[in-house]
């Protein structure tokens, strides 16, 4: 599984495709501003969600999204 990301108003097809993956209803984002100290702090916590998503171990049936904050305007329209 691969984990969407999305880092600049530019990455168009990843944008597509989460489009897609919220349309349909299994999809998990993290919207993220990395001078953010409380995302700073989540961090961790979702590279150990990322790990157990590609490793396998967890269930499948969802996807997994990351959106950095300067992106999110783009992610809206």
């Amino acid at each position: 599984m691969s984990i969407i990301s999305i880092s600049s108003a530019s990455d168009t097809a990843a944008i597509d495709e989460l489009d897609k993956c919220m349309r349909s209803g299994r999809v998990c984002v993290l919207f993220h501003a990395n001078w953010c100290g409380h995302c700073q702090q989540l961090k961790p916590e979702w590279e150990r969600l990322k790990s157990m998503f590609t490793s396998g171990s967890a269930n499948a049936n969802c996807q997994l999204a990351e959106v950095e904050s300067n992106a999110v305007e783009a992610v809206r329209n």
